[in-house]
């Protein structure tokens, strides 16, 4: 059993078992989480009167996050959702499912660096998704593995760069955009951040 703080057991009533009339919640595995910390209602903003409503707001993690939103919505990705387009990349496509967000130093999150090249490959080694954003390259976790930076990266080294040193991670942006690291004027730059 996992002890349930007072301002969070009308939350645990309802959420806190399987199978019943409300999304069920692992509490368990959410106070391990890096949110685990917070009160339900910091990003559950709309569930502070009970009984709240049945359909919540979408969470807005701009309310805490607001530098990290700000690139990232000058990112491809960010300027993709914003246009509608769902299959692009928001914050849990990349940090994970939101009860269950670990710190990036936990090996198990999908943005811990020995995860990385996994978590974008799950969308860009996706030919039919890529297709529709046009993006033309096909296998690029496959080319990433048979690269230098690749090949040191499954020996181990733990400084081998991976997609997110080159591309960017909220503030990515695709080659043709001259605010893109892989730019070709922006190539020595980026490169220089470690060589």
């Amino acid at each position: 059993a996992v002890p349930v703080r007072a301002e969070e057991e009308a939350c645990a009533g309802c959420h806190g078992t399987s199978g019943g009339p409300a999304p069920y919640v692992d509490l368990a595995a959410h106070a391990r989480s890096i949110h685990g910390k917070n009160r339900c209602v910091s990003c559950h903003v709309d569930a502070e009167a009970l009984p709240h409503p049945e359909k919540l707001a979408p969470v807005q993690c701009s309310r805490c996050h607001r530098v990290e939103t700000q690139i990232y919505l000058n990112s491809d990705h960010g300027r993709a959702v914003a246009r509608g387009m769902t299959q692009a990349a928001a914050c849990t496509d990349c940090h994970g499912k939101t009860h269950l967000l670990l710190n990036s130093r936990d090996p198990r999150s999908p943005v811990n660096r020995a995860n990385i090249p996994a978590t974008c490959a799950r969308c860009h080694e996706d030919a039919g998704r890529m297709a529709k954003v046009r993006l033309a390259e096909r296998h690029p976790l496959d080319s990433y593995r048979h690269s230098v930076h690749g090949e040191a990266f499954k020996a181990g080294k733990i400084n081998a760069a991976v997609c997110t040193d080159c591309h960017g991670s909220h503030d990515l942006h695709g080659s043709a955009n001259s605010e893109s690291r892989v730019f070709w004027r922006n190539v020595p730059d980026t490169c220089g951040r470690c060589h």
